[in-house]
């Protein structure tokens, strides 16, 4: 098993995580979990767009994203 990151507190910023989803309240409490989490959440719209970027084959799948701070 790989493991990306132990912990979410790096020097380098903050690790990114997409989300999608058709429920914009349900997007808002997983946003605002994640970034408790000291994470970075990133809204990708509704699932029908943001989903296909995040699926199996999608750009999105393995990619490793941190925002500088």
């Amino acid at each position: 098993m790989n493991i990306v990151a132990k912990a979410t507190d790096r020097s380098d910023g903050r690790l990114v995580i997409f989300l999608a989803g058709d429920d914009t309240d349900a997007k808002a409490t997983v946003s605002t979990f994640v970034d408790s989490l000291g994470l970075v959440p990133v809204d990708l719209g509704e699932l029908r767009q943001g989903g296909r970027l995040m699926q199996a084959g999608g750009p999105l799948i393995a990619l490793h994203v941190v925002k500088v701070a």
